[in-house]
């Protein structure tokens, strides 16, 4: 089981670490906006399914002879759920990446270690 980062952990305390560079943490930056550049088209797809949901709704509600047309309404907000899922599903790892650029980089045995020791790891 993985323990969180705790700066009063002894086995985080003694491994040798530092803080990222602005340098490498523009670079994690870097490749959040381009995947973000990228999540442009499935965010775009969202809102638009997303109107054509509202817009037929609206219709529906407002327009007597085209009452049955909510029928297909949930077409469309299903598309916008899955256009969600997918701006969410292409961000969300470099996200994660960019966060983790706030936490210390270890060190072992002159490799570099981006992540807290976990149950697969050796014990000092």
């Amino acid at each position: 089981m993985r323990t969180p980062l705790n700066r009063l952990d002894p086995q985080t305390r003694l491994l040798a670490r530092r803080r990222w560079t602005p340098q490498e943490r523009n670079i994690v930056w870097r490749g959040l906006t381009g995947r973000f550049a990228l999540a442009i088209e499935p965010l775009l797809g969202m809102v638009f399914m997303a109107l054509l949901a509202w817009g037929i709704v609206y219709r529906a509600g407002h327009v007597p002879s085209d009452a049955t047309l909510g029928k297909i309404a949930w077409i469309f907000a299903l598309g916008a759920l899955a256009f969600a899922g997918y701006f969410i599903a292409v961000l969300v790892a470099p996200f994660v990446a960019y966060l983790h650029t706030f936490r210390p980089i270890y060190i072992l045995d002159g490799y570099v270690r981006y992540r807290a020791p976990d149950e697969t790891s050796q014990p000092n």
